[in-house]
């Protein structure tokens, strides 16, 4: 297993971020979604961590 993860150093750190990002984003676009037309939810700013990874 260790070999794996020193042979594939650059694949799993993409992966890792990626869901990373979209455990913040996925929620986030669902909010805004939902959200009444012309009002802002204040749960979606939840979607900035994902944003910035």
């Amino acid at each position: 297993m260790r070999s794996l993860f020193r042979r594939h150093t650059l694949f799993i750190y993409v992966f890792v971020t990626y869901l990373f990002s979209w455990a913040f984003l996925y929620p986030c676009y669902r909010i805004l979604l939902n959200a009444p037309e012309g009002t802002f939810p204040w749960l979606a700013l939840i979607g900035l961590p994902g944003a910035a990874s």
